[in-house]
């Protein structure tokens, strides 16, 4: 095994330790390379680190590598990721719910840390998880027959916008323009929420909350539009806060890169 396979091994481990108090457990004496990574209170497995050969995981060679399995709740970002470099199926595991990703230099160790995260998050008790979790992102829509959604940041970066019922601070916000416009703005940072609002909107619908949200980067009406979420990210309405589909949210955040 290299030595930089065994370095990201045990970086993985360290950032297990250090972000979510696990220790890791061994549990087979005939593979004592297997760690397995479980949550203190159920003790339900989030991940496990083995040194495996590539044909394990769909992949050719011969040398035995490292890789973490990890869940992944969904379906469509699952196969998304599987198509990716550096992954593959998972060995040991459901493959319909659980993913490989090599420990070998072939993707990023954040990149590996944020996986973790997501199958962390995805295997906590079922009390737990509504109350932890990472930053969302969600695609909000602005009924463009009632007012102008291009005219929301004009000389500004901030503006108050009706909040969805679950977000939260620190969560991504794309204002995606209903017809005629019919495509993504804006991209925004939720930095408040819960402000009390308590009033009847255009809609005559009673709006009791909104939210601050800061201005990150406007998208031309051209960019990301209706027909191409719908025909290259399945994405064929936005009638209420939706989460946005990794596919998509690679694209919407591709000019940063």
């Amino acid at each position: 095994m290299k030595t930089a396979d065994k370095s990201l091994r045990n970086r993985l481990l360290l950032y297990a330790r250090k972000t979510y108090g696990t220790e890791p457990d061994y549990p087979w004496t005939s593979a004592p390379g297997y760690a397995v990574l479980r949550h203190k209170e159920n003790r339900r497995w989030y991940g496990i680190i083995m040194n495996v050969t590539p044909d394990k995981i769909g992949a050719k060679g011969r040398r035995e590598l490292d890789i973490l399995c990890f869940k992944v709740q969904d379906r469509m970002y699952h196969d998304m990721l599987l198509q990716e470099p550096g992954y593959g199926p998972a060995y040991h595991m459901n493959r319909l719910h659980w993913l490989a990703v090599r420990l070998d230099g072939s993707v990023p160790l954040k990149e590996v840390c944020s996986r973790l995260g997501e199958s962390y998050l995805a295997t906590l008790a079922r009390q737990k998880k509504k109350a932890f979790r990472g930053p969302k992102e969600w695609l909000v829509p602005a009924n463009a027959h009632y007012y102008d959604p291009l005219k929301f940041f004009d000389g500004k970066d901030e503006m108050m916008y009706k909040q969805g019922s679950d977000i939260r601070v620190g969560d991504t916000v794309y204002i995606y323009a209903g017809l005629p416009i019919g495509a993504v703005l804006y991209r925004c940072k939720a930095t408040e929420v819960d402000i009390p609002a308590n009033e009847v909107d255009q809609y005559q619908i009673r709006t009791t909350h909104r939210m601050r949200l800061h201005l990150e980067e406007r998208y031309p009406t051209n960019q990301f539009t209706r027909a191409l979420m719908k025909e290259e990210y399945g994405v064929y309405s936005v009638r209420s806060p939706r989460s946005v589909p990794y596919g998509l949210s690679l694209a919407l955040r591709h000019k940063e890169e």
